[in-house]
């Protein structure tokens, strides 16, 4: 998972399994977080869609949450967040 920070937050970027969308959890510097879904190959994107607060620590889990803090503690720019420890890996990219 890719995470960088934008204009107004932080984007965390990541293919879905099959390969077909890419997925942008974004995260506002007022709290909002929202989802957005590209289908990959196409220049668009469906209208983002507002998340209850939380969602985007649940989705990527404890792990990669504490390294998301420290990335933003550190001012880093952008940070690629090892996958869960056993999670399936896509076989294709």
């Amino acid at each position: 998972m890719l995470v960088k920070k934008i204009e107004n937050g932080y984007q965390f970027e990541s293919l879905t399994m099959d390969g077909a969308f890419i997925i942008k959890l974004v995260l506002l510097e007022s709290g909002e977080e929202e989802l957005e879904t590209c289908p990959v190959g196409t220049p668009v994107c469906f209208q983002p869609r507002k998340l209850p607060s939380g969602t985007i620590e649940k989705a990527v889990g404890p792990e990669r949450w504490k390294n998301f803090l420290q990335m933003k503690e550190k001012g880093i720019a952008t940070m690629f967040l090892e996958p869960h420890r056993g999670a399936p890996m896509p076989r294709t990219w």
